[in-house]
């Protein structure tokens, strides 16, 4: 997972490095807007060294980009989605799907299309420099309530 990474580059450097490194290269060329996507629960102090990171990249973006607009989301889903689909094909072919956390996460997924669209409005409305906004979809719902609709589904 995540904490094991094989990549070539650090997760760290990946998360915190080259969004630092973007921000200062536009601040540099004179772009007038960044906007810089992170994750929902970003916080330094979290458990969570993926969250920890997004928490030092907003940190980082905004030190290099005081203006950056910071957007949040919670999980992100779109037609043909890979994260949610799998749960619907582990069900379908396998009659099982493994539960993470017994089931009790939060979801509050947000479509592609409307973080797009919070983009371009963060990136043409003023009011939004410097500032960090949460986006999250109409609907809750924990693993084991969307595992039950996946369930009902096939």
């Amino acid at each position: 997972g995540y904490e094991n990474s094989q990549s070539w580059f650090s997760m760290e450097a990946i998360n915190v490095e080259w969004p630092r490194m973007l921000a200062r290269w536009c601040k540099e060329m004179g772009v007038l807007r960044f906007v810089h996507i992170s994750m929902v629960g970003a916080d330094i102090n979290s458990p969570s060294r993926l969250l920890r990171q997004k928490a030092e990249a907003e940190m980082a973006v905004l030190e290099e980009f005081p203006t950056a607009t910071i957007i949040r989301p919670c999980d992100i889903f779109s037609e043909e989605d890979a994260t949610y689909v799998r749960y619907l094909k582990a069900q379908k072919y396998f009659k099982i799907c493994p539960v993470p956390n017994r089931g009790s996460r939060i979801h509050q997924p947000v479509f592609a299309g409307d973080v797009a669209e919070a983009v371009c409005r963060a990136i043409l409305l003023e009011h939004t420099e410097g500032r960090i906004a949460e986006l999250g979809g109409p609907v809750r719902f924990t693993t084991t309530d969307f595992i039950r609709w996946c369930a009902e589904c096939n």
